[in-house]
Formats: structure tokens, sequence, C-alpha cells
């Protein structure tokens, strides 16, 4: 809730995250980068939350993502017709892990590292490490509305890049 205290790290998980290599958080911002998203998202009220996802139906694939984030695997079972397959998935949430990981990953970063760079600085800002002029929810925004303009772009270079073709009446 607003004014509300971030819940920090416990010590147990400081120590676990510091013990981490740094070939393991390159392979996480790759997971990141592939299978990922990273956001700041309205969650209710004038309420913002900050996140990251990695998905995929390889179960052993999220394992390995929730082993070095600290996280419980999540499961989806296959809801449509088009998705027919259990999609597995972590999701990193509280702030100031959120904060710790997104810093470590961010110098292997390379689709989603502008995203990561905005949620740190929300991050920033929501437990008090860094002053802004401004109160959480105009940062909060401010975030959200670079996030749909860093997207926007992303989808633009991708679709010519790839050259995706979708034919008329599908």
């Amino acid at each position: 809730m607003p004014g509300s205290k971030p819940e920090e790290l416990s010590l147990l998980e400081e120590i676990r995250l510091l013990s981490i290599p740094e070939t393991d958080w390159s392979w996480l911002a790759c997971a990141i980068d592939g299978e990922g998203n990273i956001k700041v998202y309205h969650a209710r009220g004038h309420y913002y939350q900050a996140s990251f996802r990695i998905f995929n139906t390889n179960r052993s694939f999220i394992e390995k993502a929730a082993s070095l984030t600290l996280e419980n695997v999540k499961g989806k079972s296959g809801d449509t017709p088009l998705r027919t397959k259990t999609c597995w998935y972590i999701q990193v949430a509280r702030v100031h892990k959120l904060l710790y990981i997104l810093k470590k990953v961010l110098p292997y970063l390379i689709i989603k590292k502008r995203l990561a760079e905005l949620v740190i600085r929300f991050c920033e800002v929501r437990i008090g490490n860094v002053h802004y002029t401004g109160d959480e929810e105009e940062i909060a925004k401010e975030c959200v509305k670079a996030m749909a303009e860093c997207r926007s772009k992303q989808n633009r270079y991708t679709k010519k890049e790839v050259g995706i073709s979708v034919p008329i009446g599908v």
C-alpha cells in the first residue's frame, strides 16, 4: 500500500544472493531477455507495483531461474486451444529483491535493458534510496509511459527485422 515500507531482504536471502556467480547472473539476464517481462503496473487504487517474470514450458528451465531468484515455481495449465502445454513461471515482485537482482543482471541485458533501468529507478524511489521531487505515483506513471514507448519501439523493430506478415482474415 502507498506509504508502507517495502519488505527488506532477510539475512539468509542476502547471503544466498551474494553467493551467486557472475555466470549465473548472465544466464538469468538471458532468460529475462528471451523468456521474460519487466514492468511497472497499476495494481489497485493509486498503488503501483514493479516485477519481472520468466515463463517457459520447460519446468527445469524455470527451476534454474527459481533457484537464482529464490522464488517458487508456479504453473498455468493450457487453457486455450493454442496453449496446450503447462506454462511454468517465476515472478519477482518484492521491491528490495527486484532491485538487487535487476542491478546484478543489468550489464548483461540487451533487449530489456531500458525496461530494467526504468524499474530500477522506480524501486529506488519506492525504497527511498534516491531523492525524487515528485511522489511515487508520478514516477510510476512516468515509468509506465516510458515502458509503453519502449515496447512500441521494440515491437516495430522486431516486426521490421523479422518481416512478420499476417494473412488477411486470420
